[in-house]
């Protein structure tokens, strides 16, 4: 059996074959007090389920082929600052380049917390934009920091004169 090859009937068995303990039911997804099976429920339907459940931000599920959301979005100068305050922050404290889970931690904290004032309709887009700003700050530091050092590379220390150089020479553009 391959791994491509989950389906339904074997999920229990890939479960424990990976060391879970009780197994996942997707039913309650599907099935919560609605009428008909879960093949004959709508997406929109689904998508509200996952919502009112709290697995979801309203406006943040995307749809397969749905691509709308990659688009500039106007995001405040203050969420952008801090956005390019941490990367910084990171770069700083890991000193080599590299991002940890705590680090993927803070800024979906910091996104979350921007998002609770964005329309549903515009938050894909939003999110979208400072996943870019995040994105452009990592490139422009390590831009930097090879370009005066080019034998550098990522888990590699950074040497603390060239990381501050990098910091203080903050050109970042981006369209808000």
């Amino acid at each position: 059996m391959r791994i491509d090859d989950i389906n339904q009937n074997n999920y229990a068995n890939f479960s424990n074959m990976f060391g879970v303990k009780t197994s996942f039911d997707s039913t309650p997804f599907l099935s919560e007090n609605i009428t008909g099976t879960a093949d004959e429920q709508s997406i929109e339907e689904i998508n509200a389920r996952l919502v009112r459940m709290g697995y979801a931000e309203e406006g943040m599920i995307h749809q397969s082929g749905d691509n709308n959301y990659k688009k500039d979005a106007p995001v405040s100068k203050e969420i952008r600052d801090t956005l390019i305050a941490t990367v910084q922050k990171h770069f700083v404290t890991n000193a080599n380049g590299t991002s940890t889970t705590a680090n993927g931690d803070e800024f979906g904290a910091i996104m979350k917390g921007y998002r609770k004032n964005i329309t549903p309709d515009d938050r894909r887009a939003v999110t979208y934009t400072m996943n870019q700003i995040i994105i452009k700050e990592g490139r422009r530091l390590t831009d930097f920091i090879k370009a005066n050092d080019p034998n550098w590379d990522y888990g590699k220390p950074i040497r603390s004169d060239l990381l501050e150089k990098a910091i203080s020479s903050n050109s970042f553009d981006i369209r808000l």
